[in-house]
């Protein structure tokens, strides 16, 4: 307890006198109050406020204890599971014994039909033996059926048996942050599943604006909260690329940081960026030592002039949300430069393949309004047929598109207004060579699928089939007992 605090008796008034002692005998009291309570609770702490650094580390410990118990009783708990797993494998060696041993005395030539017979229904016997134990159950939960838990994991289909479960263990924790299995699968215990059929064929998937960042790399995408160095040889722009989380979101983020006074254009390749300047000595580095340029493909440090600088091969995985065609290879591309503001086209294949890379040039001879497309494989050129002076390039883009061998847009960069988008008169005499096409399409007519003396015939060739999410949801939802996924490189199903 403190001792009292001397109180001055001079200049002062004697309220204030009487309110200074009084407190020191109340704060005296409440001194005693908590000794009295440490001693008949045992607790120096009541009140995280009594010792707030001594309150924190206990908290800290006893929310370990209570973790370590929790611990305690997973462990207790998938214990019991495991040993009525080992159980039900001991069941099986002895059933797998017994059926081998009575196989094995009739195999002989010497014994009768009627004694393979016999031996038939006890294999029979055994096979539905064999059902119930892989549906066995403990604590509402199916040892067999992988994570699927809650459902039976074998049935009978017609005379053959059914695995529902799938190849996925059940975990639990066996320490802090330490986890390990907890079940058994079906597949592992009975071989409830076939070996795989993989794709041969890389179905090497190039990418487009929605390129996800994160399927880049062989899977491994992009550091995240990344940024790079933009400079056009005098003056420097920091892009932060950390709220990108597709390939169009870099592209627009890169253009709209160009470095002060100049302007960045950002196309695409098959497989990586082509990143231009309007003028100046383009370079791209890493900022504070970063990850980012190297990662995307982009980094340049000796300067690539007003570009374009050539990105490296981003190698995107296959998601399920990758388009149909953007597999097995790549379309041709070209940026149609086009006299006059408002005019430039981008013109790209619809199709993959080498034949697509052509030269495309205008001629006179067309009403504008009734632009003629023409698309010759053997010359390898696309002839647009205008009305010199008078088409405009909205017209041209709509012929191209109609005409269904090559795809066509204004080009945003060249465009003062939405409006005005190629609404200027086009001349006859540009030229210009769509380049990056290769590979070839995907055979859109389908695979037959044989499986327990069934076929099953599927057709990708409807619109309705888009991407590989739709395509493997097209196999899955058949009913044909088969299971089609991305394969674990993410370059074949």
């Amino acid at each position: 307890m403190a001792g009292l605090t001397p109180i001055p008796t001079s200049r002062i008034s004697d309220y204030l006198t009487r309110t200074r002692l009084t407190t020191q005998l109340q704060a005296d009291q409440l001194e005693l109050f908590r000794i009295q309570e440490q001693v008949s609770t045992g607790r120096r702490i009541s009140l995280p406020s009594d010792d707030a650094p001594a309150a924190l580390r206990a908290i800290t410990l006893q929310r370990l204890i209570e973790r370590k118990d929790q611990v305690k009783v997973n462990l207790t708990t998938n214990q019991s599971y495991l040993t009525v797993t080992d159980a039900a494998l001991n069941t099986v060696s002895g059933l797998l014994a017994d059926i081998r041993g009575s196989a094995l005395a009739v195999a002989g030539t010497t014994n009768t039909a009627e004694q393979r017979a016999a031996v038939a229904q006890q294999v029979n016997r055994a096979i539905q033996q064999l059902v119930d134990v892989g549906n066995q159950s403990f604590r509402g939960r199916y040892l067999f059926a992988g994570s699927r838990a809650g459902v039976v994991p074998y049935d009978y289909v017609d005379d053959f048996v059914e695995y529902s479960g799938n190849e996925r263990e059940l975990r639990s924790y066996s320490d802090l942050d330490v986890l390990f299995e907890t079940s058994i699968t079906g597949n592992q215990v009975f071989g409830a599943i076939s070996e795989p059929v993989h794709g041969v064929i890389d179905l090497n998937p190039h990418i487009s604006g929605d390129t996800l960042l994160a399927s880049l790399r062989e899977g491994l995408g992009i550091s995240p909260n990344g940024a790079i160095l933009v400079s056009d040889g005098s003056n420097t722009s920091v892009v932060d690329l950390s709220t990108a989380s597709t390939v169009a979101d870099v592209a627009a983020l890169i253009e709209a940081n160009p470095p002060a006074g100049r302007t960045v254009m950002v196309d695409l390749s098959s497989n990586g960026f082509l990143i231009s300047l309007d003028a100046g000595n383009l370079t791209i580095t890493e900022v504070a030592g970063g990850t980012t340029a190297r990662e995307l493909g982009i980094f340049e440090e000796m300067g690539a002039g007003t570009g374009p600088l050539i990105g490296s091969d981003l190698k995107p995985t296959i998601e399920l949300t990758t388009p149909l065609n953007n597999l097995l290879g790549t379309k041709s591309k070209a940026t149609f430069i086009i006299p006059g503001a408002n005019n430039d086209l981008l013109i790209e294949s619809a199709k993959n393949g080498e034949a697509y890379n052509v030269d495309i040039f205008f001629s006179a001879g067309a009403v504008a309004g009734s632009e003629v497309v023409t698309y010759n494989a053997g010359l390898g050129t696309l002839e647009i047929q205008i009305e010199d002076g008078v088409s405009t390039a909205k017209q041209i883009a709509a012929a191209i598109r109609a005409e269904g061998t090559f795809n066509a847009w204004i080009d945003y960069r060249d465009a003062l207004t939405p409006l005005q988008a190629g609404t200027n008169s086009v001349d006859v005499g540009p030229t210009v060579t769509t380049v990056g096409g290769d590979g070839i399409n995907l055979d859109r007519s389908g695979i037959t699928i044989t499986n327990i003396n069934q076929t099953f015939t599927f057709d990708f060739s409807n619109t309705d089939i888009v991407t590989v999410e739709d395509l493997l949801n097209e196999i899955n939802g058949a009913n044909a007992g088969v299971l089609a996924e991305i394969n674990a490189a993410g370059n074949g199903i």
